[in-house]
């Protein structure tokens, strides 16, 4: 069995079996080459076949973390519950009582929480040191 592949722009964009005696579709090319596994979406570089780019895979959702997970993974990167507590204690009175209450009694901490905010910017994390953290937290 032959191979007839068309490929664009040094891609392979379509593959279709041959039978010993039939021609290639127009636009096609028959390779007898071609490494087994090659196949759509491969790229020829550098006179070699590559495996095609493949899409980022997508980060796992930032699930809420329970108060343990959020305290160890603070503490994984330098921030103690003391840090906390003394960020806290320095936040104006009436966001401070409500910071407090979160702190000390929430079962569960959600990335968006305007309190996962002001931590972070109170202890310099950009945005994607916070995710980072988070989803190292999920796994404890």
């Amino acid at each position: 069995m032959r191979v007839s592949l068309k490929i664009t722009d040094g891609v392979i964009t379509d593959v279709v079996s041959l039978g010993d005696d039939a021609l290639a579709p127009v636009g096609y090319v028959v390779d007898e080459s071609i490494p087994a596994g090659t196949g759509i979406g491969c790229r020829l570089v550098d006179g070699e076949w590559a495996a095609p780019d493949l899409p980022p895979a997508e980060p796992a959702p930032l699930v809420p973390l329970t108060a343990r997970q959020l305290r160890l993974g603070l503490l994984k990167i330098g921030i103690k519950p003391a840090d906390v507590a003394a960020a806290i204690s320095v936040l104006p009175t009436d966001q401070r009582d409500e910071a407090e209450i979160e702190w000390d009694y929430a079962s569960e901490y959600r990335r968006n929480h305007p309190l996962i905010a002001t931590l972070g910017q109170t202890f310099g994390l950009s945005a994607d040191q916070i995710d980072a953290a988070w989803r190292d937290a999920m796994a404890l």
